[in-house]
């Protein structure tokens, strides 16, 4: 009976037996922003009321016992800019055909049980978002497999978290290139290889960035860290690395 109602916030209100199809929305068609989190559904979301809801901008469902796979549903809301799955137990990659979704700018997937390649998450984001998505959070994720090659072309990332998880091979030189960037943890990994200069090239607007726990090697003079003009955070800890300070001391990491 709020035909006008755009904003919906429902979070952390004890609920457990509203995510039903069967709850009537006939009236909800001008709802831009749901927000559920912080409950106990306990749930899948095969069957949520709230997939028909195709003007919706912004979902909030982390941390609300969500269980099960990521129907295809998701691939009918072509207005989201916002996704937050995060902190609930879902399993699997998400649906393949994504491509009407151009509008992304946060997906944040972190907590769940993914269990897969992170490359192969990444492809299935549809490329016409690849300049409009500013955050990408997934980490303690349970993936696997490479950073992929391309994550270059994500030219409007400002957070990039992965941390936490299995994944492996080096770091691509493309992170490198990400001018937007503000956060960038991957700690708590298994990436190896050589840090180079071309890692860090225009990075100039990163506050934070966590590379620790992994395996990564290489000699870092004053040179990789030119451009990191505006970084508060850096945390390297737990690697293979050698720093050389401007009095030439070595300092292991």
């Amino acid at each position: 009976m709020l035909p006008s109602l755009k904003v919906l916030r429902l979070s952390v209100c004890g609920l457990n037996g509203t995510m039903s199809a069967s709850t009537s929305i006939s009236n909800l068609t001008h709802l831009e922003v749901l927000d559920m989190s912080g409950n106990t559904f306990h749930t899948s979301l095969k069957h949520a009321w709230f997939w028909n809801l195709t003007g919706l901008k912004e979902l909030h469902l982390s941390d609300s016992g969500l269980e099960g796979s990521i129907p295809s549903d998701l691939a009918n809301m072509a207005s989201l800019q916002v996704i937050d799955f995060s902190w609930n137990n879902l399993v699997g990659l998400i649906p393949k055909k994504l491509e009407n979704l151009c509008n992304l700018a946060s997906m944040r997937f972190s907590g769940n049980n993914i269990g897969l390649s992170l490359e192969e998450f990444m492809e299935r984001l549809p490329k016409c978002s690849w300049n409009t998505l500013q955050e990408l959070t997934l980490g303690s994720a349970s993936m696997t497999g490479n950073l992929p090659i391309w994550i270059g072309n994500m030219t409007n990332l400002s957070i990039l978290q992965a941390d936490s998880n299995m994944l492996t091979g080096p770091l691509p030189v493309g992170v490198g290139a990400l001018g937007n960037l503000k956060i960038l943890d991957l700690s708590y990994n298994k990436f190896s290889g050589v840090m180079l200069k071309e890692h860090f090239t225009s990075l100039g607007k990163l506050e934070f960035l966590d590379l620790s726990y992994n395996n990564l090697s290489g000699v870092l003079l004053k040179e990789h860290f030119a451009s990191l003009g505006n970084l508060k955070r850096l945390d390297l800890s737990h690697n293979n690395l050698s720093v050389v300070c401007s009095s030439r001391k070595i300092l292991q990491v």
